[in-house]
């Protein structure tokens, strides 16, 4: 397969891009900078300089020609509240309409758990209002495309040893999952119809990541 990951920088990201090149895909990974390039070539991916930020989704088809499927990564981190509803919610509406107009059907968006109901109690300000705002709506305008989504919406990450396990599900408690599992879930879902057209929260568990995928309702 030929993947493009949006925001290949990212720490989850660059977990994927080795796994998907090391099973023979073809990784296209956008960076904001040059001196990025030379980790995802590490790696084993191609990068392809984009600002997403001020991206418009012309500036994105040569990226998406010829892709299999797409994984939206990208996100401001600890930016401004412009800069996320710049990245994490316009980033990906521009995403889906670069998708829709190269013909790439399959996308899956990382979002974060409690995207899907109101402020959660642990955060609280105008900064966590835009980070949640921002992914519920692009989730939203996502569900809303003609594309065969899925939206991953992890826990709190972490950078420990990855398990192989998790749990997934809607409104699940949070809970730490390790970035290595979660980079391994959205690998899995790829190709898994039970995460077609749809969101699910995942966090670690006890089950492999395939059958917990398997099972989802």
């Amino acid at each position: 397969m030929r993947i493009l990951i949006i925001g290949g920088y990212g720490r989850v990201a660059r977990l994927m891009v080795p796994r998907l090149a090391a099973r023979g895909d073809d990784v296209i990974a956008t960076v904001r900078r040059p001196e990025q390039f030379a980790e995802v070539t590490r790696l084993g991916g191609q990068p392809f300089l984009a600002d997403l930020e001020h991206a418009v989704p012309s500036d994105l088809l040569p990226a998406f020609s010829g892709a299999d499927a797409v994984v939206f990564a990208a996100s401001s981190g600890d930016g401004t509240e412009e800069q996320l509803w710049a990245v994490d919610f316009c980033g990906v509406t521009t995403a889906v309409a670069a998708a829709e107009l190269t013909g790439v059907s399959r996308f899956v968006h990382i979002s974060t758990l409690g995207a899907d109901g109101p402020l959660p109690s642990y955060v609280g300000g105008p900064w966590w209002e835009a980070y949640f705002g921002a992914k519920a709506k692009a989730d939203a305008a996502l569900a809303a495309s003609r594309l065969n989504w899925t939206s991953v919406r992890p826990g709190l990450l972490t950078d420990e040893n990855p398990s192989g396990r998790i749990q997934v599900g809607d409104r699940l408690d949070y809970a730490p999952v390790t970035r290595a599992d979660v980079a391994d879930t959205i690998i899995a879902a790829l190709s898994a119809p039970s995460t077609y057209r749809r969101a699910f929260d995942v966090v670690g568990g006890t089950r492999p990541i395939d059958e917990a995928l398997a099972g989802l309702r």
